[in-house]
């Protein structure tokens, strides 16, 4: 089974993709004082999870064509995160402690699974853009800075004599950069 991945900022600066732990729910207490429970993951140990680190998850995007779940937030306005039930199925990431391993940041495997697809339509939309009107790069000569725009708006700027460019890229189905010939329409691959 493919890992979960998931881009996670934390109160302590650290960002970046982390794999989430996966758990079933043995039991939750959702008595107003103690909104905590346990989860079983798949090494069979336990973790604690409290229900103040539940997030849910929306898709961020990494690159162009790299999109991937990310923890967030919510506020009082948006859905919650709905209290957990015996057998319902998490994931999160762990936290060492004193005690030994916790779930930090949790969120349900729901969640997660519906994040995941709308990255992966975030991909395919930005695709059909690439495909239908690529992004260009026109790098000023004898300058370290490059102006990105459509191709369209780069042969305008073109046209002004008082920029002169060296070389230009044309954004790829790939996610990344290949050199083309001046603003001309050309075809991307």
């Amino acid at each position: 089974m493919k890992e979960k991945k998931v881009y996670h900022y934390d109160s302590d600066g650290q960002s970046g993709v982390f794999t989430l732990s996966e758990g079933v729910v043995t039991k939750f207490f959702s008595q107003q004082d103690r909104r905590y429970g346990f989860a079983r993951m798949k090494n069979g140990k336990s973790v604690f999870f409290h229900l103040n680190n539940a997030e849910l998850m929306e898709p961020f995007g990494v690159e162009t064509l790299q999109w991937i779940p990310r923890f967030y937030t919510y506020s009082s306005s948006d859905r919650r995160i709905e209290d957990p039930k015996q057998g319902d199925q998490l994931v999160f990431l762990i936290r060492h402690e004193k005690k030994g391993e916790s779930a930090g940041v949790w969120s349900t495997l729901n969640e997660y699974e519906q994040a995941f697809q709308r990255c992966e339509e975030h991909v395919q939309h930005e695709k059909v853009r690439i495909r239908e009107n690529p992004y260009y790069r026109a790098y000023l000569k004898g300058k370290a800075r490059h102006i990105q725009d459509t191709l369209e708006a780069i042969t305008k700027l073109s046209a002004d004599p008082r920029l002169i460019f060296e070389r230009f890229e044309r954004e790829t189905l790939t996610g990344g950069w290949e050199p083309c010939e001046g603003p001309c329409k050309t075809t991307v691959s």
